[in-house]
């Protein structure tokens, strides 16, 4: 299970929490941001269980010292 984002030069970090366990941050910023806008694969722990799971994403309103700004653009949720 994962998610489809939108990189680019105004990236921030955002975390999420699965099944209401602790929260886990992700960092967008890469080395490719400041060049062009992409989608990426952003992809959660693997399950030992297949079951339903509730996934809670937020934005920290915090973002990599070399980002413009703090963006989170989800493009979809991916699942199998």
């Amino acid at each position: 299970m994962g998610l489809l984002l939108f990189y680019g030069p105004d990236s921030g970090i955002f975390e999420y929490s699965l099944n209401g366990g602790p929260f886990s941050a992700v960092n967008l910023f890469d080395e490719w941001c400041p060049l062009a806008f992409r989608p990426i694969v952003a992809m959660f722990e693997i399950q030992k269980q297949r079951q339903e799971l509730p996934v809670t994403v937020r934005i920290t309103g915090e973002k990599d010292k070399q980002s413009k700004g703090t963006s989170l653009r989800i493009l979809k949720l991916m699942y199998n």
